[in-house]
């Protein structure tokens, strides 16, 4: 072989061409040498490419490793959490975040202590089986959120991404992927979706939600013919009073405890909602009939009455409530509320501590006053309003001593209108201001002008009803003098009648403009009395001159001794006072016997006159006569 071959017999890349040189060299000594030295410049450039590639491979190497390091780093650095599991529920690996995310110390803790990840970890197994059916359909899930339990007991919220990975054949070998902790996210979530569903002060569901919950209820009774549910309106009585007398804080914290009532009285899938200021509404669901929702109610009623203490204080209060029972026919849920809200409103015009079930009348008798709200500001403008004065007789000898004007309707096509109808109305709506002004003017000038042509008239009193709504107004001292001043009608023969629920509403304000009213020379009486809820003891700070026995005392003088004995304390009572006191409503010899034997001073009624026109009460005035009624 050639002394230049020979020359790199090591060289492990002249081994393959070895047996060529060998060749050559038996053919030609001279091919052998070329031959040789061919390969071995071949050789050398190998080497030298050999070298070169294998710096190449160095490199790859170096940055291979410095690659994984990096890649390690971000796994066990990252924030979320890193994981590898068994498809059986067992931790293969994870990162320092999941063992942090899931409450463990170290990853190697976590995959130590973990064999049940479906038991141990998820708050709710059947969400790991639903994480497990996902994988299995799609091979992968994206962004699937679970409840999970810490290694303290803690519930947290994550979300999950992961894959399944499998062998050549399909079959599972392992569950990959990363978990997010997004329990500060579900909680910020959770108290959005309690601020816009649930109310602040009581925790209890809002209108919004309540809304929905009828509609689902309307629909289940649409699907199943044994579906039964019932709408209760419930308002507390008097709620402002106790806001006004105790403050807003006081009367919040007795909102609160009566809540806690509501819920008390009914089950954890009935809906208790506030809907307004003092108003609540019961969702009663899956009743087996009708009949328990009024069981409910009665059951709310006495549960309401049971005293409440607030801040060392303790406060009765009660509730009327509307329900409508038969919820079948209704498509709406806004139908529902304004039907149950009918009923316990015409409950609350009978009296605190009433409730009402819901017919199509009370919706009817709705629409009526609906249309009278409507016809009540034309009738204001086209003078459809009159009064008329109902005598009042001194007891002993039935002299005139004066008057108590009463507004009256006539409706151009329902005709005349009682009162006991559209005076509500009027009180509702804000326009018994309007009315009640009209009223004292009206009265003021008809009687100021038999004063200047009748000396019979100089005498005598004028009685003009107060409504609450009117007294509660700021400028109403002014707008009285402001009558008086017009009309020329003197302020001493004017006799404002106030009710009790229009002094005890706000006591302190109510003292300070009855003696305002007073300066102006205006005399004072509590009409009704008896049927409010002020202390007969009170009066003694009220600047009040007569007391009005009510009616409804006066009519069951003759068969009830207990009234009686009512009428002869509130005699006593005025007569301690220096109050003089009228009966109203008398309607029999009797009465009026039984009322002289007490020491009542005055009456109106029946018995002597009903209330009478302008034309008739002017004659009753000039000589005493009583003309016949003329329409």
């Amino acid at each position: 072989m050639p002394q230049r071959f020979r020359l790199l017999p090591q060289s492990r890349l002249l081994a393959p061409v070895a047996p060529f040189v060998a060749f050559w060299e038996m053919v030609s000594p001279d091919y052998a040498l070329a031959a040789s030295v061919f390969f071995a410049d071949i050789s050398l450039s190998c080497f030298a490419v050999a070298l070169s590639f294998g710096g190449c491979a160095v490199a790859v190497v170096m940055a291979r490793s410095k690659t994984q390091r990096r890649i390690q780093e971000i796994y066990e650095y990252a924030v979320e959490g890193i994981f590898q599991t068994t498809p059986e529920g067992r931790f293969i690996s994870a990162n320092r975040a999941m063992a942090r995310i899931l409450g463990y110390d170290t990853p190697g803790q976590l995959v130590r202590e973990v064999n049940d990840i479906g038991h141990q970890i998820y708050a709710h197994p059947q969400d790991r089986e639903k994480l497990l059916r996902l994988l299995r359909q799609d091979g992968r899930v994206q962004g699937l959120e679970v409840a999970q339990r810490r290694r303290d007991g803690l519930m947290i919220w994550t979300q999950v991404n992961a894959r399944l990975v499998t062998d050549r054949s399909g079959h599972p070998l392992r569950i990959e992927g990363f978990v997010s902790d997004i329990t500060r996210r579900k909680i910020s979530e959770a108290e959005l979706r309690k601020q816009r569903l649930y109310d602040p002060l009581t925790d209890l569901a809002n209108r919004d939600l309540l809304t929905d919950r009828i509609s689902r209820a309307i629909e289940r009774t649409r699907r199943r013919d044994n579906y039964y549910f019932s709408v209760l309106f419930v308002d507390i009585d008097r709620l402002k009073v106790l806001n006004d007398s105790h403050g807003h804080a006081f009367g919040d914290a007795v909102l609160k405890a009566s809540a806690l009532r509501l819920k008390s009285c009914v089950r954890e899938l009935d809906t208790v909602a506030r809907f307004g200021s003092d108003e609540f509404v019961v969702l009663l669901e899956e009743i087996d009939t009708p009949r328990e929702a009024a069981r409910v109610l009665k059951r709310i009623h006495a549960e309401m009455r049971i005293p409440i203490k607030v801040d060392l204080q303790t406060v009765q209060i009660t509730v009327s409530s509307g329900v409508v029972l038969n919820t079948a026919p209704y498509t709406s849920p806004e139908d529902l509320l304004r039907n149950a809200d009918i009923a316990m409103h015409r409950a609350k015009d009978q009296g605190p501590d009433r409730f009402k079930v819901f017919t199509p009348r009370l919706h009817e008798e709705a629409v009526l006053m609906m249309s009278l709200e409507t016809d009540m500001d034309r009738a204001l403008a086209e003078g459809e309003f009159y009064i008329v004065f109902q005598p009042i007789v001194g007891m002993s000898s039935d002299t005139l001593m004066g008057f108590e004007v009463l507004a009256r309707w006539r409706h151009p096509v329902r005709g005349e209108i009682l009162p006991s109808e559209f005076i509500p109305v009027a009180e509702d709506t804000g326009r018994i201001d309007t009315l009640g002004l009209w009223v004292l003017t009206e009265a003021c000038s008809i009687m100021a002008d038999w004063r200047a042509d009748h000396p019979q008239a100089l005498d005598l009193i004028l009685s003009v009803n107060i409504s609450s709504r009117q007294f509660a107004k700021r400028n109403i001292v002014k707008d009285i003098r402001n009558v008086l001043d017009k009309t020329g009608f003197p302020a001493d023969r004017l006799r404002l009648e106030l009710t009790e629920s229009a002094i005890m509403h706000d006591a302190p304000t109510a003292v300070r403009r009855m003696k305002a009213l007073r300066v102006l020379g205006v005399t004072i009486a509590v009409d009704d009395f008896g049927t409010g809820y002020s202390s007969m003891s009170y009066l003694q700070q009220l600047p009040l001159d007569n007391l009005k026995i009510d009616l409804g005392f006066v009519q069951k003088l003759e068969q009830s001794p207990e009234n009686r004995e009512i009428v002869r304390a509130i005699i006593s009572l005025a007569g301690g006072l220096g109050l003089n006191v009228v009966a109203e409503g008398v309607e029999s010899e009797a009465q009026k016997k039984v009322l002289s034997e007490l020491g009542c001073q005055m009456y109106q009624g029946y018995l002597f006159a009903k209330p009478m026109k302008i034309a008739q009460a002017k004659a009753l005035m000039q000589d005493g006569t009583r003309q016949a009624d003329e329409d």
